[in-house]
């Protein structure tokens, strides 16, 4: 299991004649995050499967999560204002990012059906803190979604959230995950797996 953050830039890596072709498919700015995330998950996977970036097998069509075939393990990807996070297992995985400074709406978040199970939990934080919080929640939540290729409407709130385990269940579809949050310098990021490897810090290379 191995996770990357990487800072947006304009250094762009390889990525196919296919996906050269969908990216012009977007306007400018889409198109740019399209090349970008793809051409590092390509060099990304390079160095953790010891094959060549452009022999990696991405299915990556528009709109909808880059898969691999089931040897090759799983990716999931997530991008901010100024950050990709890339996370591959060989198991199911789901990764999410924030920026810190996201500006949020604290009271209508804190009435929506959102956070209605871990309200109690976090009613008493001060505002500052009350923001990083729930921004911590958020990618937490949003990693476990994308580590069953969820929808945010129907799987939000079916998650339900050991913080002192650091283990999640959904409770309609009867499914496990270890889930953690860390802060790495002005990000917040989420992440959600099936392998049962205890985190640390050093399994997200900045690049």
């Amino acid at each position: 299991m191995q996770f990357w953050l990487i800072p947006f830039s304009n250094e762009y890596k390889y990525i196919s004649s296919k996906e050269e072709k969908i990216s012009k498919k977007f306007n400018s700015k889409k198109g740019a995050i399209y090349r970008f995330s793809r051409g590092y998950l390509r060099l990304c996977l390079s160095k953790v499967l010891g094959i060549s970036s452009k022999d990696i097998p991405i299915l990556s069509l528009p709109g909808q999560p880059p898969i691999l075939p089931n040897k090759f393990g799983y990716i999931s990807m997530s991008h901010s204002k100024n950050s990709l996070l890339l996370g591959w297992s060989l198991k199911r995985i789901g990764v999410d990012v924030e920026n810190t400074g996201r500006n949020i709406n604290l009271t209508r978040l804190l009435k929506s059906k959102w956070f209605k199970d871990e309200i109690k939990k976090i009613r008493d934080i001060d505002e500052k803190n009350l923001k990083l919080e729930i921004l911590k929640i958020w990618v937490m939540k949003e990693a476990l979604i994308k580590s069953h290729f969820g929808s945010i409407i129907e799987d939000y709130d079916k998650w339900i959230i050991d913080f002192d385990n650091l283990i999640a269940k959904h409770n309609k579809l009867n499914i496990n995950r270890y889930v953690v949050n860390d802060r790495i310098k002005d990000w917040t990021i989420g992440l959600a797996y099936e392998e049962s490897i205890e985190y640390k810090s050093t399994l997200v290379e900045i690049l």
